[in-house]
C-alpha cells in the first residue's frame, strides 16, 4: 500500500496495518517510525509514479490528486486505486473504516470508527448545550504561508473550531 495523504497514511498506521505500507508522501510525518522505514514516493496529492512503482505497491490509497490522469497509469501497472472522501468530520469514521479494510484490519478500523463516532456526538452535544450568551472566541486558522490561505465556512478543520467553541472568520468570507 502506498499514501499520498497523511492523513491516510496516519489511518493505516493507526489502525494496524503500518507494516503493509510500502510508500508515503514528503509530509507524511506521523508516526514518526514510518519516517525512516517508509519510503517517500511522491508529494501529498502528487505521487511520483516512477519512485512509487519502484515499490511495488498493489494499492494506492489518496484523497485528493493534482493530476487525476495518473489514475489511468495506475490501472495500467495493475496497482488498485481507492479514493477514500475524507472532508468533512463525518467522513473520518468512514475513511477509518475503509483504510482498515484495506490493510486487513477490518475489526480495528471499525472499533476505531465507532470510538470517532461517539467522540464527535459528545463534542456536537456540548456544543449545542453552549449558552449563546458567550460570545465564540473569533478564529483565523492558517492553512499554508505562501500564498496565505485559510479555511472557508464548508471545511474539515471550521468543524473543529467550531466544536472547539470558537467561530471561524475565513466562513464570513
Amino acid at each position: 500500500m502506498a499514501s499520498v495523504a497523511p492523513s491516510l497514511t496516519e489511518m493505516v498506521c493507526a489502525v494496524g496495518g503500518a507494516k503493509y505500507l510500502v510508500g508515503r508522501t514528503d509530509v507524511c510525518n506521523y508516526p514518526p517510525e514510518i519516517v525512516s522505514r517508509v519510503p517517500v514516493i511522491g508529494r501529498f496529492g502528487r505521487p511520483f509514479v516512477e519512485a512509487m512503482v519502484a515499490q511495488h505497491p498493489t494499492d494506492i490509497i489518496d484523497v485528493d490528486l493534482e493530476d487525476e490522469t495518473v489514475i489511468a497509469t495506475y490501472k495500467r501497472l495493475g496497482i488498485a486505486h481507492h479514493r477514500i472522501q475524507c472532508r468533512t468530520l463525518d467522513d473520518i469514521a468512514p475513511a477509518v473504516r475503509q483504510v482498515g479494510a484495506l490493510v486487513r484490519c477490518a475489526e480495528q478500523g471499525n472499533k476505531m470508527a465507532v470510538e470517532i463516532e461517539s467522540r464527535i456526538a459528545a463534542l456536537r452535544a456540548t456544543a449545542l448545550q453552549k449558552d449563546a450568551a458567550n460570545r465564540a472566541p473569533r478564529v483565523f486558522v492558517v492553512v499554508w504561508w505562501d500564498p496565505l490561505m485559510t479555511v472557508g465556512k464548508n471545511a474539515f478543520i471550521a468543524e473543529v473550531v467550531a466544536l472547539a467553541g470558537g467561530q471561524n472568520i475565513g466562513a464570513e468570507l
